[in-house]
């Protein structure tokens, strides 16, 4: 009995929690509810310069979701790399869980965001992040060494904007927590490798029109304009969804 017990109703009442509140390979954590959606580029400026629209630019933003988890994502005009490592097994943090990296094309680029929803503020980090390099003496592409960043971590998150996002391990529901998952996201949070970042300061009243304005991954200022549409797809939504957001 104890058999069964063990097999057939804990493992079933974790591998639920766990489909629900923690997917595998799936962000885990809830992104900002009026967020959501895709989004067309009405509005693009760079350093104060208006970019008109162009499918060659490889500068101005086109093609932005924001996800139901933490995760936002644009296209722009220029080749950028896959990760097929789901960041490197099976992580517990959302930004190390790389899958929405593994298919990408047309240029597509994955941030990670951390969301002070007090001030309005998301600090957001490439999910991309080279693996580190062996080799010595080779030059590193900007927001893709190895080496420990000085200002990495969350140092470069304002202290009361941390205080507002709140602690990294409570932000599923309860039933999911484990052991496992406080000691990995304790452990990776020690990988200090620099990732491109972008702190945007978001203004809207119900998501169907955006604001975003702050520093791009390049510190350059900028000042973006959202219009939510409704994206067709070829396919009705399957009725087994894991998570819940």
């Amino acid at each position: 009995m104890a058999t069964i017990g063990i097999f057939l109703v804990y493992l079933f009442y974790a591998e639920y929690y766990n489909f629900n509140y923690d997917p595998y390979k799936q962000p885990a954590m809830k992104g900002v509810s009026v967020l959501r959606g895709n989004y067309r580029v009405t509005e693009f400026k760079v350093n104060n310069k208006q970019l008109a629209y162009s499918p060659l630019d490889s500068v101005r933003w086109k093609d932005v979701t924001f996800e139901k988890w933490t995760t936002l994502t644009y296209n722009v005009n220029r080749p950028v790399k896959l990760d097929l490592s789901n960041g490197g097994g099976s992580p517990m943090r959302d930004i190390n869980r790389t899958f929405e990296l593994t298919g990408v094309a047309g240029g597509k680029r994955v941030f990670y965001y951390d969301a002070d929803t007090i001030n309005h503020v998301l600090y957001l980090q490439d999910k991309y992040v080279s693996a580190p390099d062996k080799g010595q003496g080779k030059k590193k592409a900007k927001g893709e060494s190895e080496k420990a960043d000085s200002k990495s971590g969350k140092k470069w998150i304002p202290s009361q904007a941390l205080a507002n996002i709140g602690d990294e391990n409570l932000k599923i529901h309860s039933g999911a927590l484990s052991t496992r998952r406080k000691r990995g996201i304790a452990e990776e949070q020690k990988d200090k490798r620099k990732r491109n970042r972008m702190v945007l300061k978001y203004s809207t009243t119900d998501g169907s029109h955006i604001v975003l304005q702050g520093l791009n991954d390049q510190k350059d200022s900028v000042y973006i304009v959202l219009d939510r549409y409704k994206r067709p797809y070829g396919l009705t939504d399957s009725k087994l969804v894991a998570g819940k957001y």
